[in-house]
């Protein structure tokens, strides 16, 4: 375990007036250096998390406590990736303390989620009892959630034959027979997969995320006096940001981060849930980058407030300049869900709040976005919906609610041949890496390429499109006692 930086300061750095957060800046030498720099250094964004790679990474506390809200298999993966980047990885102190104030809720809300998605199993079941075809989307959206797909196989198989039987079309003798007997089958093994669930992730005690979190860097805090000059700073910021209405374009140049966190106090202990902790996390790594004359990544999934990155993913001009006229150095704010393509199978809280809730939206089914539609679908200002870029990598997903779902929501889009064997190579990476050394055929389209919204359909074709190439083999391979097809990257593009 390791309390400090690896490098010790020539001059020791103090956070204050002339070394602090700022959204205009001095040089616009500075500025076009800063932002040249950062062009060029963000296309190596997907090697920072492997170990060749020494770029120091910080991890927000939301990537630390959704590993309570994954499968066994994605938590197991990340362990890893902390474990093999140890020195590298480093927890700010306040990352520290909001981790240690919130992970008990985070093992506890786990609970209270496999107990509601009990509850829903049962209670769909009783549905298609007497409404048959009416409930395939319950089912499949069920069989979709990363709780059953990955911690409840019994169930999650059995639901999916319960789909396929509520696709025919015709309700006859045999079929209701069919269907009672799948649906029999799951009620009689939720509650044993469900304790299972339950039992693989009760950490109330005996915790592998923090045992694993303890052997990274663990950063010092900062002065008292830097405590207070940063809680006046947030008061200073938070007003002119207040005067401007969200529709406000300049709002987005004075933002800074915190800004979403306006229903935190601002006053009090650094120890409690505070306005300005997340402008705190981000002085700690502004010093961090003085004293070690290093670029750093921030990967965070904290992402919907907009104060660390924008609504389409992309960095905000004044932070980039900021922490290079006062570093010299470069800070990269990552969305978490565009470098880990584990990620990309965890469900998205609304925010990063002391009182999170781990909820889980269902998913309208895929529909395709075609060239004559795209720019319908792209027409709207909404602020509730994250933009699509095909070409962004961080492009963050939505959870569309079922309730509230229209024909105004953003669609799924078609995946090209380039798109899908960038995820592949990049989704192989990981797995070789981290993982269990093999991408699964149903997972990588149904689970991490449908949550960057790519259309099923679309994704299936292309994969065949490419098997026919010669660029990617379908191989059945076994793994934990199942047989199932996996994907293996044969050619990349340009080879």
């Amino acid at each position: 375990m390791s309390q400090s930086t690896s490098k010790a300061a020539s001059t020791p750095v103090q956070v204050g007036a002339n070394f602090t957060f700022r959204t205009r800046y001095k040089s616009i030498v500075d500025a076009n250096t800063a932002l040249r720099k950062y062009a060029a250094g963000i296309e190596h964004r997907d090697e920072w998390v492997y170990e060749e790679n020494k770029m120091p990474i910080f991890l927000d506390t939301c990537v630390l406590l959704n590993l309570y809200d994954v499968s066994e298999k994605e938590r197991v993966e990340f362990i890893k990736f902390i474990r093999k980047n140890k020195d590298r990885i480093y927890i700010s102190s306040q990352v520290q303390r909001e981790y240690n104030r919130r992970r008990i809720l985070s093992v506890k809300g786990f609970k209270e989620k496999v107990d509601k998605t009990k509850n829903d199993i049962l209670s769909t079941l009783a549905k298609v009892a007497t409404t048959y075809q009416n409930e395939k989307e319950g089912v499949t959206n069920l069989a979709n959630r990363n709780l059953i797909k990955y911690g409840m196989p019994q169930v999650e198989t059995k639901l999916r034959e319960l789909e396929e039987f509520l696709k025919k079309p015709a309700y006859n003798t045999e079929l209701q027979e069919m269907l009672k007997q799948c649906s029999d089958f799951i009620s009689q093994h939720v509650d044993e997969e469900c304790e299972n669930c339950w039992r693989n992730a009760d950490f109330e005690y005996i915790d592998p995320v923090l045992e694993v979190i303890m052997e990274a860097k663990l950063l010092p805090s900062l002065s008292t006096e830097e405590q207070t000059y940063i809680a006046d700073l947030y008061k200073k910021l938070r007003t002119p940001y207040d005067a401007l209405k969200p529709t406000d374009k300049e709002q987005e140049t004075i933002t800074f981060p915190g800004a979403g966190d306006k229903d935190k106090p601002e006053d009090g202990s650094i120890e409690e849930s505070v306005a300005w902790g997340d402008l705190y996390i981000y002085h700690e790594m502004l010093r961090f980058m003085k004293e070690n004359k290093t670029d750093v990544v921030f990967m965070t999934r904290d992402v919907t407030k907009k104060d660390w990155i924008k609504k389409d993913h992309r960095a905000y001009v004044h932070y980039i300049v900021n922490g290079y006229e006062m570093t010299g150095h470069l800070m990269y704010i990552l969305d978490a869900d565009g470098v880990v393509p584990t990620f990309n199978t965890i469900e998205s809280n609304q925010e990063d709040s002391d009182d999170d809730e781990i909820s889980e939206k269902p998913v309208k089914p895929a529909i395709a976005v075609t060239d004559s539609d795209s720019s319908d679908s792209e027409s709207s200002d909404d602020d509730s919906s994250d933009d699509f870029d095909g070409d962004n990598p961080f492009t963050k997903l939505s959870w569309i609610d079922l309730s509230t779902w229209n024909k105004t929501a953003k669609p799924f889009k078609n995946i090209t041949k380039e798109q899908f064997i960038a995820e592949l190579d990049k989704t192989t990476r990981w797995a070789t890496s981290y993982g269990a050394g093999y991408v699964g055929e149903s997972h990588f389209i149904y689970t991490i390429l449908s949550q960057k919204h790519y259309d099923y359909e679309s994704s299936r074709a292309v994969l065949e499109e490419l098997i026919d190439d010669g660029k990617v083999d379908r191989k059945s391979e076994t793994h934990d006692d199942h047989t199932f097809n996996c994907l293996v990257l044969k050619e990349k593009i340009g080879d």
